[in-house]
This record gives C-alpha cells, sequence and structure tokens, in this order.
C-alpha cells in the first residue's frame, strides 16, 4: 500500500485538519522506547510545550493510553484524537498502522492510571535503557519521576539510592533524601533507605 493511499485513509477516519497538524508536530518530539512486532505494542514518551506525555497502544489489550489534555478533558471518542497519536501513527512501520486503522472502533481509550502504573513502568524501562549505557543521571532523572508517578514504588526508591550511592552520586543521592524525606514518599518507603545503605557497607 503506498504512502498517499495511507495518508488518505487517516485523512478519511482522522480529518484533513488533523492529519496536517501532526505532520507539522516534529518528529524529534516522540521518543519511541518500546516497540514489539507481534503482538503490536509501543510505548512513547511525548514532549509537547514543555509536557511530557505517555501514549501506549497495546493490540492485545486493544487499549490507547494517553494523558494529553484532549484525552484527558474530552469525553467523546472523536475529541481525544490528538496530533500526538496520528504522528505516531505516521512514525511506525505502515503495516501496523494500517492494522490498528483497520481494528481502531474495537479500541478503547483510556486516561485513567490507577496507581501511576503504566507511567511508572515506561519510566522504569527509560531508566533502564540509560543505565544499559551508563547513563546514570538521565537514569536517576526518570526513575526519579516513576517514584514520584507511582504507588507501589519501592523498587524503584530501592534502585535509585543503590545507583546514585554506588556511582557516587551523592548530590543527586541527598537532593533525592531532602524532596521525598519532606513530601513523604508514597507508602513510607523510606525504611528502604537505612536497608540501602547497610547493604553499601
Amino acid at each position: 500500500m503506498t504512502k498517499k493511499s495511507f495518508s488518505n485513509q487517516l485523512i478519511d477516519k482522522f480529518s484533513l485538519d488533523l492529519y496536517q497538524r501532526s505532520l507539522k508536530f516534529p518528529r524529534n518530539k516522540i521518543n519511541i522506547f518500546y516497540l514489539r512486532d507481534h503482538p503490536f505494542k509501543v510505548r512513547s514518551i511525548i514532549l509537547d510545550n514543555d509536557r511530557e506525555y505517555h501514549l501506549i497502544i497495546n493490540e492485545i489489550k486493544k487499549e490507547i493510553f494517553h494523558d494529553c489534555p484532549l484525552f484527558l478533558i474530552h469525553s467523546e471518542r472523536d475529541k481525544k484524537l490528538c496530533v500526538h497519536f496520528i504522528k505516531l501513527l505516521l512514525i511506525i512501520k505502515e503495516k501496523f498502522s494500517i492494522r490498528i486503522l483497520r481494528d481502531f472502533d474495537n479500541y478503547t481509550f483510556i486516561s485513567d492510571d490507577i496507581g501511576s502504573r503504566k507511567k511508572g513502568k515506561s519510566y522504569q524501562m527509560l531508566a533502564d535503557k540509560c543505565l544499559d549505557n551508563n547513563n546514570f543521571v538521565e537514569a536517576l532523572s526518570y526513575m526519579n519521576k516513576g517514584i514520584i508517578n507511582q504507588i507501589d514504588n519501592g523498587i524503584i526508591v530501592e534502585k535509585f539510592v543503590k545507583t546514585a550511592i554506588d556511582n557516587n552520586f551523592f548530590i543527586e543521592f541527598f537532593e533525592f533524601l531532602e524532596i521525598n524525606y519532606v513530601n513523604k514518599i508514597k507508602n513510607g518507603n523510606l525504611r528502604l533507605f537505612p536497608k540501602v545503605l547497610w547493604f553499601k557497607g
């Protein structure tokens, strides 16, 4: 199927205006950090107006998770559609986009993230990729976001502390202690700090 015919499908399904606006949205503002072909699943983080938004398409669950204002504010399905979603369809392999389009009416749009588990998992995955590349500063940043955005955050807390101490990022460690001590880490996970410190010995 040609790109033109696929473009026409997008226009027919979502409108010319939305399609044209999606073309103008910068490609480098979308970070696809997880992509699985079969069954199809994509996780991405989108930077727009200095804010981060998560967009996840899950073929098995027939879910499209997104937390941009249109998804959050509107209850009508058509009004939830945004340039982020269309742009993602333009970026991924066309065969997957076409498959999503064909089954689009069976997908559920969700923006609720109970316990922020979806966003928390995404931040953990991004942190792990940074750790694989020895990019400890970025890894700590993503772990910190995961801690803030996830209720069940004990494992991430322990990993953050251990990573910071093992790699001598003491400024980041003490900033983390100060911020999270004041804000009271969810579920009382400050109890994990002595355990990690003792392990470091």
